[in-house]
């Protein structure tokens, strides 16, 4: 996914104009300057959903005695060559031709910054955790909707795709309800 967005909007205009020392009217008129001349493109690649990628319980407990969560991410040699050998030549191309002469990529991979996986929908009890109504397998009454049953986070917005999976689990409830 490509967002273009004017510097006007974000901080890196003002926080270059301040590395540069300048203050007061200066200060004022460098920051106007970056943020009519520079844009910033960012990419975000949607991970697979490799099975290394987990959530498990840690040994360490958290101040209630819990056991805290222990995380194992990784994005994976496919999202790893999809930026070598696609996006980063492509960004530069796109920088160039719209007549960047200071170019910057970074090596860093984001992300939605929805917390997504955790309780894997399946069919299958013994690889997954809850149902295609996101309900879990082994409780009937209990339903998990959300992000937590989506197994990858897309490069886009998420909320629409977990309030879906709530509406879906909503509608399984009702169901369940009509027939008890």
């Amino acid at each position: 996914m490509f967002r273009m967005e004017n510097m006007a909007r974000s901080t890196l205009g003002g926080l270059a104009a301040l590395e540069k020392g300048l203050y007061g009217k200066a200060l004022d008129q460098e920051i106007r300057r970056l943020s009519a001349c520079t844009a910033r493109l960012t990419v975000e690649h949607e991970p697979l959903p490799l099975p290394f990628n987990r959530l498990t319980l840690s040994d360490k407990k958290d101040w209630l005695g819990l056991n805290r969560p222990r995380i194992y991410y990784d994005v994976g040699d496919y999202v790893r060559r999809s930026a070598e050998n696609y996006t980063v030549p492509l960004l530069k191309k796109l920088a160039t031709a719209l007549g960047a002469t200071d170019i910057k990529i970074s090596p860093e991979f984001l992300h939605s910054d929805h917390i997504m996986g955790g309780t894997i929908m399946g069919n299958d009890p013994s690889d997954s955790v809850v149902d295609a109504d996101c309900r879990a397998h082994d409780h009937d009454n209990l339903f998990l909707p959300g992000g937590a049953a989506m197994t990858t986070g897309g490069s886009g917005n998420s909320t629409i795709t977990m309030a879906a999976l709530a509406l879906k689990a909503a509608d399984a409830i009702v169901g369940q309800l009509n027939h008890a």
